[in-house]
């Protein structure tokens, strides 16, 4: 999941409120199979949004595509959480 232009005033975004509710939404991880899974969440915090991306979220943007896209702008900082979801 791929978000931007996010208002620095949200301090959380319920499940299925990413987008309010259109076509993308946020849904916690699902792993593909059972046994240990890794994920990390990434959150940057940017000078601007980069003027590359879409006006709104899209499906079309990959995790490469936003990576190149920060580098036009300066990031302001940056925080990870990575956690593990374990299913049997």
């Amino acid at each position: 999941l791929l978000l931007w232009g996010i208002d620095p005033g949200v301090t959380e975004i319920p499940h299925g409120e990413a987008d309010d509710g259109n076509a993308i939404s946020y849904t916690s991880p699902c792993s593909p199979s059972a046994g240990t899974h890794e994920y990390t969440i990434t959150v940057y915090a940017l000078s601007a949004t980069p003027t590359s991306l879409p006006q709104a979220n899209s499906l079309d943007v990959t995790y490469d595509v936003l990576l190149a896209a920060i580098e036009t702008v300066t990031v302001l900082g940056k925080a990870e959480s990575t956690f593990d979801d374990v299913t049997e």
